[in-house]
């Protein structure tokens, strides 16, 4: 399966970008892609959530709490999900996400903005293209 290696930001936008990951292309959500310089009146971002045990996948949302709700619809948040029975539910880093509010253990969960420069990621860029003028959900196609 092919795979990309994503960028998270750093706040200015240069060619090495915070940290590196290469994400399979089927954790890569093709939910409302919008490029750099399209006009993006929902502030729609690529963020990539990781928890203790690696990247879990990369969604497209307009907050860092919105992006964990995505993850958790398109069933990519199986390393924080919590069993519903547990007792200890109350727990401070539990939190109820996605549309279904299923609790999620977030102590170790962090959530980066991707940056995408044209230069260095055009072949994401490419992919990503193709998978919104299809309808694809994710970038494994």
């Amino acid at each position: 399966m092919k795979s990309f290696r994503l960028f998270t930001a750093l706040g200015s936008r240069t060619m090495t970008g915070g940290m590196s990951v290469a994400l399979p292309a089927d954790k890569i959500l093709a939910n409302d892609v919008v490029f750099p310089e399209e006009f993006n009146p929902g502030n729609f971002q690529l963020w990539l959530c990781l928890n203790a045990h690696g990247p879990m996948g990369a969604v497209w949302a307009r907050s860092m709490e919105d992006a964990l709700d995505v993850l958790v619809d398109a069933n990519l948040a199986g390393g924080i999900l919590v069993d519903e029975s547990s007792p200890d539910e109350e727990h401070d880093n539990f939190a109820r996400l996605g549309s279904r509010g299923q609790v999620c253990d977030l102590s170790d969960t962090r959530v980066e903005k991707v940056a995408i420069i044209p230069d260095r990621d055009w072949k994401l860029m490419v992919k990503l293209a193709e998978a919104r003028g299809a309808g694809h959900d994710n970038l494994n196609f």
